[in-house]
């Protein structure tokens, strides 16, 4: 019976050691993918900005709006390189550069399509076309 509590206890000395072993193999979901760290770290430097150059996330509230820019928080006013930020809506930042605004999307793939509605709230039905 001892050397079965001694078995026992041994195992389960052993078992953070197997538990750490298994997180090590987890990988972090939010990291990156390799083949982007590659790049940059291939690229030439103005490359490398331009790779991780970008409109990351914005903040939009009716008494404070940011947006995350390159990695840092830019409010209206601010300048992002040679640009300065002139507004910053929901899912856009606009720049002005050398006198020409530039618009940054949150989701440049996403385009928006309302929905027409009624007075009651209810979506219309489309009119028939006379022929």
């Amino acid at each position: 019976m001892a050397q079965s509590l001694k078995a026992v206890a041994a195992l389960l000395s052993m078992l953070p050691l197997c538990v750490a072993a298994s997180a090590e193999a987890l990988v972090d979901p939010t990291r990156p993918p390799a083949a982007l760290a590659r790049a940059r770290a291939s690229a030439s430097s103005g490359e490398a900005e331009a790779a991780g150059a970008g409109l990351h996330s914005i903040f939009y509230s009716e008494s404070r709006r940011f947006a995350i820019i390159d990695g840092r928080q830019v409010m209206t006013g601010d300048r992002v390189g040679n640009a300065r930020i002139v507004r910053i809506a929901e899912d856009e930042v606009v720049l002005q550069e050398d006198g020409r605004l530039r618009s940054m999307k949150l989701y440049p793939d996403v385009q928006k399509n309302y929905a027409l509605t009624g007075s009651n709230g209810s979506i219309p039905e489309a009119k028939k076309s006379k022929k």
